[in-house]
C-alpha cells in the first residue's frame, strides 16, 4: 500500500505516496483486483486506477513476459509465441506500457546535473526509402513532414551515465534539431553543457 496513491485529481492528497489516507473497501466486487478508498477524498478506486495495466483482462505473470521479451530483442509474433498470447494482445500490452513509460520519464526526468552531453542521430526509414517515395501518394507526398520515408531518431545522452535524455523522432529539419536540444536544455536545468 505505501507505493500506492490518491488518483482522483481533486484530492488534496492526489500522487502522494505512503500518506496513510488509503484503506481497502471491504465487501464490495470481490473481483481479481483491490478496491481502495481515500479517507481524504472519499473517493473509491481499483487499485490498477492510474497504471498502465488499468482495465486489462491478461494475467500479470503473461504480462510481465509480454514485458520482458522487447529488451531480448523480440519482435511481436515471436513474443506471442513465446507467451501464448495474442499478437494483438501482445500489440496492446506493448502500447500501454510505452506509453506509460513514457508519462513517468516525462514526469522524473527532470533537473539533472550533467557534465557532458553527446548529442547524436541515428537514421531509419519508414515504409521506404525517401528517394522510394512516390509523390502522387498522400502519405508519402510530403518530404518534410510524412510518416513514411527517411525519419531520424535525434537524441541528447547524458555520457557518464549514458541515459537518453531526450528524444525527438522525425525528419532531419532545424525545427527537429532545435526541439532536441531545447528539450535537453529543459532537463538539465539550463543550457546544455559545451
Amino acid at each position: 500500500m505505501a507505493q500506492l496513491c490518491c488518483v482522483n485529481a481533486d484530492c488534496a492528497d492526489v500522487g502522494k505516496q505512503n500518506k496513510g489516507n488509503l484503506s481497502v473497501r471491504t465487501g464490495k466486487g470481490g473481483g481479481r483486483w483491490r478496491v481502495l478508498r481515500c479517507s481524504t477524498c472519499r473517493t473509491e478506486f481499483s487499485e490498477r486506477k492510474g497504471t498502465a495495466l488499468f482495465n486489462t483482462t491478461m494475467e500479470p505473470s503473461r504480462i510481465e513476459a509480454v514485458a520482458a521479451c522487447p529488451k531480448e530483442g523480440r519482435g511481436i509474433r515471436k513474443t506471442a509465441r513465446l507467451t501464448g498470447a495474442s499478437k494483438c494482445g501482445v500489440t496492446a500490452i506493448a502500447m500501454r506500457l510505452g506509453l506509460h513509460a513514457k508519462v513517468v520519464r516525462d514526469q522524473r526526468v527532470r533537473d539533472l546535473s550533467i557534465k557532458e552531453a553527446q548529442l547524436d542521430e541515428k537514421w531509419p526509414f519508414v515504409g521506404c526509402k525517401q528517394k522510394n517515395c512516390d509523390p502522387l501518394d498522400p502519405a508519402d507526398d510530403a518530404p518534410i513532414t510524412g510518416d513514411r520515408g527517411d525519419q531520424w531518431d535525434h537524441t541528447a545522452l547524458d555520457v557518464d551515465s549514458r541515459m537518453v535524455v531526450s528524444l525527438v523522432v522525425g525528419k532531419l529539419t532545424q525545427d527537429n534539431l532545435e526541439k532536441i536540444v531545447a528539450d535537453f536544455a529543459a532537463r538539465s536545468g539550463g543550457s546544455p553543457p559545451s
